[in-house]
């Protein structure tokens, strides 16, 4: 039997990162509870299946290969705080647990899985499930009355309209939908326009709708046996930063007590699992987009492999993942606040902030690495210093900074594309080199970035090719830095132009440029277009 639940639409990037973060915590929960029930043996016959009819479902192959779904999960990183926000996912949880127990596919736990507590959730919950089970089924049975005992008089169209315009399910299925609405307008053609219709075809396509329901959805099994996911907090709800101290706290779990192991050695093997899984999705969500054949499961033994991993001497590696998972976890929290403002162009596949290259999901490390520090061209620390991830990571600098001007900048005013290590905007006659820097003070970020140089040149240097630095709350002029020893190279002096002493602490450099803020950087831009 083919399973209409698969999912049939491309979906976008935004919600991913939650997502991924919900499947590595549901793994290694389910090695953990594996392992205490003694089955750890077992562990290499479960699956993480994501992306397939479900956001996320554990799936069992018992000794004949036969697939057994242990539970199944819909995540939904959203700001909606009642239960009725939520009706369509948990009906499609209700009707796909009642499908794979019908089909011997086992008979699965579902769960809902959700970034903020739901108002009024324990007292209102059950109720409403059972109320929604109600109406489906009452839906159904009203569609297979008229099936059985059709009548060609207007009492009996009037009646069987008024029933399919409440259309319960919700289901965003194609065929579903045309089925659905080929039998409304032949009943509205008779109800509302006093039209003759032809009979047969009406009796046809009643038949198809009784028929999709019954045996591809297989209404009359749907369960109301579902819940909200309660997390080892205790909270039915956890978002997308909060969950990573939820993995770590498993990782400690699973791993015990280890001599000599330090709190970053935990969260590191836990940004190594996430890395694992966020790569595997947006990799997923690229072939989705191009139409190439796409791997929907990741063995939990490779999650496992992963875990028992012996962490030694990873200083840099747990910097990176750390720098990765921060940036990642500031696009999702940036493309929420659009959300929350009614701005859904970042779910819209054309912001760019949903585009590869600008979320820089292709870099590789040391690419990643050349990149924050671009970003953050205060940063002194070198990349395996722990310190360096406060500076290199900033929050601020990317929401009020990159981020907005990555949204806002057309795509044709970005220069030099081809190197995803840099930011760089043509504004005007001008060279605009994208910053998070979010120092007010322009002596102090001046004297941070010379001293930045003297440590880490060959990481920063790049920022003196740009006219402007855009910053999230500096503006200064290029003489800002008369005063440091920075001093421009001699080759880039335009004639009459004075040259500074110079002498043997001075760092040559191509231009001096002047510090812009972001907002006044995006209004002159769009009074260019104008």
């Amino acid at each position: 039997m083919i399973n209409v639940f698969e999912h049939d639409a491309t979906p976008t990037w935004s919600g991913f990162i939650y997502q991924g973060r919900i499947a590595v915590y549901l793994a290694i929960k389910t090695m953990i509870e594996l392992r205490n029930e003694g089955k750890i043996l077992e562990i290499d016959k479960y699956t993480i299946e994501m992306e397939k009819c479900e956001d996320i479902a554990i799936v069992y192959k018992d000794e004949n290969g036969n697939r057994k779904y242990s539970s199944i999960h819909q995540v939904k990183n959203e700001n909606e705080h009642t239960l009725s926000e939520y009706k369509k996912p948990l009906i499609q949880l209700m009707l796909e647990k009642g499908y794979y127990k019908e089909c011997n596919a086992g008979a699965p736990d579902a769960y809902l899985h959700i970034a903020n507590s739901i108002r009024g959730e324990n007292k209102d919950f059950e109720t409403e499930c059972l109320k929604w089970k109600k109406e489906i089924l009452k839906y159904y049975d009203a569609v297979d009355k008229a099936c059985k005992n059709y009548t060609n008089n207007r009492k009996f169209y009037e009646e069987l309209l008024n029933e399919l315009k409440k259309e319960p399910i919700g289901i965003d299925r194609s065929e579903y939908k045309t089925q659905h609405s080929t039998v409304i307008k032949y009943c509205k053609e008779v109800v509302e326009e006093n039209h003759t219709i032809d009979r047969i075809k009406f009796e046809e396509a009643l038949k198809k709708l009784k028929d999709y329901l019954l045996n591809k959805l297989l209404v009359p099994y749907i369960s109301s046996e579902v819940s909200i996911y309660k997390y080892d907090n205790g909270l039915n709800h956890f978002d997308g930063t909060k969950i990573f101290d939820g993995i770590v706290k498993l990782v400690k779990e699973y791993k015990g007590n280890i001599a000599g192991w330090s709190e970053n050695q935990y969260k590191y093997l836990a940004d190594k699992i996430l890395n694992y899984i966020d790569k595997t999705i947006l990799e997923r969500h690229k072939n989705l987009q191009e139409k190439k054949c796409v791997v929907r499961e990741i063995s939990l033994s490779k999650l496992q492999e992963i875990m028992d991993t012996f962490v030694e001497n990873n200083e840099k590696e747990a910097n990176i993942l750390a720098l990765k998972r921060g940036y990642l976890e500031s696009l999702d929290k940036f493309c929420q606040k659009c959300q929350r403002n009614n701005d859904y162009t970042c779910h819209d596949i054309d912001c760019k902030l949903q585009q590869a290259e600008y979320r820089k999901e292709k870099l590789n490390e040391e690419d990643f690495v050349r990149f924050c520090y671009n970003l953050r061209p205060e940063c002194e620390k070198k990349i395996e210093d722990r310190a360096c991830i406060a500076d290199l990571g900033s929050k601020d600098g990317l929401m009020e900074s990159v981020f907005p001007i990555i949204k806002e900048i057309p795509s044709e005013r970005f220069i030099d594309k081809e190197d995803e290590r840099q930011l760089k905007v043509r504004n005007h006659d001008k060279m605009a080199f994208v910053t998070a820097i979010t120092n007010s003070d322009a002596e102090d970020a001046v004297l941070g970035i010379e001293q930045a140089l003297d440590k880490n040149s060959v990481m920063i240097e790049a920022i003196f090719e740009a006219d402007q630095l855009v910053t999230t709350r500096l503006e200064a002029d290029e003489n800002i830095w008369n005063q440091s020893c920075i001093k421009i190279r001699r080759d880039e002096i335009a004639d009459g132009q004075k040259i500074e002493n110079r002498d043997e602490r001075s760092i040559y450099v191509a231009k001096r440029p002047q510090f812009v803020k972001a907002e006044a950087f995006i209004k002159d831009m769009e009074k260019d277009g104008e």
